[in-house]
């Protein structure tokens, strides 16, 4: 199962989880002895969805970096770009010495597997997809190393996104609503209980659900055609890979 078909996978969950609401109450605002349960499917919804769009920005990262590596040899490991050269090696590298262990010893393993990595001139996919960020930051991070920026800013995949939105949105509409989405499930998963899932629109939720789900299938084609790229770049015209 590829990255976006999982998120896809757990996009129907929170959408199916959405729905027992109606079961619930049909009725919004519910009444007040039905304000909890309500409150508690629509912040499940969101930090359910949420935490598998975060989720998938990770694991498509890693996939194409492994098509990378498999695609591209030693021999041309050096025509590679410089950010996934650099990502490879010094992050592939730092996160192995970093591994958790009480033991400098438990960490030779995942620093043994890097180290051989670098002397035999392979992309280490474990190293691609480490953020401490969110959002649209962290998706611009994750993407920057294949040489994507501001992925949600591109007026081509813009223009893709409101085709299959629907309706024309401002520029900024993208940035914006991942940034907003994003913040709202931070305010539910962190705030104990301090805000009410009810604080969370009906409405607003299912398309912010149909929302995830649209732009991870364009981030996860263009990331897919620009590895490609990359690939193709690196081993020659000769062996072309398709997108």
């Amino acid at each position: 199962m590829t990255p976006l078909e999982r998120l896809k996978e757990s996009l129907r969950a929170a959408d199916s989880l959405r729905r027992i609401e109606f079961q619930i109450s049909d009725v919004d605002p519910p009444i007040e002895k039905l304000k909890p349960p309500v409150a508690a499917v629509r912040a499940g919804v969101l930090v359910l969805a949420v935490s598998a769009f975060e989720k998938f920005i990770v694991d498509v990262a890693q996939t194409q970096a492994a098509r990378i590596r498999n695609r591209v040899p030693a021999r041309r490991f050096d025509r590679l770009p410089d950010t996934i050269q650099k990502i490879s090696v010094i992050e592939g590298l730092r996160s192995a010495i970093s591994t958790k262990g009480k033991w400098v010893s438990d960490r030779l393993p995942a620093i043994s597997l890097a180290s051989a990595d670098v002397v035999s001139k392979k992309v280490r996919t474990s190293a691609f997809g480490n953020t401490r960020e969110s959002g649209v930051k962290a998706v611009n991070e994750i993407l920057k190393p294949f040489g994507i920026e501001n992925v949600l800013n591109d007026p081509v995949l813009v223009s893709d996104f409101e085709s299959r939105w629907g309706q024309p949105e401002i520029h900024s509409f993208l940035q914006d609503r991942l940034n907003e989405i994003v913040r709202r499930r931070h305010l539910q998963a962190h705030a104990f209980g301090m805000v009410s899932g009810l604080a969370i629109s009906r409405v607003v939720l299912p398309r912010d659900v149909v929302f995830l789900g649209i732009v991870s299938s364009l981030i996860a084609s263009r990331l897919r055609a620009r590895t490609s790229d990359i690939i193709n770049s690196a081993i020659g015209a000769a062996f072309p890979t398709t997108v």
